[in-house]
């Protein structure tokens, strides 16, 4: 379906598909039954930052970096992450990828070349 032809809109994607979009609206998600999960942000520096505790099972992961760049960073997820460049998986900037995660982990960045921030949302 393209929203761009769509009469409803957003909202008509998640209902029409049957719940298995989500989409992203300003503070969080919008999931299969409109619910808005919680975000975090985690600024990405040169030494290793954590994310809060995560509740949920699978989750959302963005880098957006502070300056025009297609350099992404590492991240590490653990009950008690520390990332380390160049060892931790790589995420390319500007790219959404979908981790399954246990409840009470925390997702530890730190930067390939560039500052920036990334954003955690739980999916389920």
């Amino acid at each position: 379906m393209d929203i761009r032809n769509s009469s409803t809109g957003l909202k008509g994607l998640v209902e029409e598909t049957s719940g298995a979009a989500h989409v992203l609206v300003a503070g969080g998600y919008a999931g299969p039954e409109n619910e808005v999960s919680e975000g975090q942000t985690v600024a990405v520096g040169a030494a290793s930052a954590a994310s809060a505790v995560i509740a949920g099972t699978v989750v959302d992961v963005i880098f957006i970096p502070d300056a025009a760049t297609t350099l992404g960073c590492f991240i590490q997820i653990a009950t008690a992450p520390v990332a380390v460049a160049n060892d931790d998986y790589y995420i390319a900037s500007n790219t959404t990828y979908r981790f399954p995660i246990t409840t009470g982990n925390k997702i530890a960045c730190i930067q390939s070349a560039a500052a920036g921030d990334i954003y955690i949302h739980p999916v389920s």
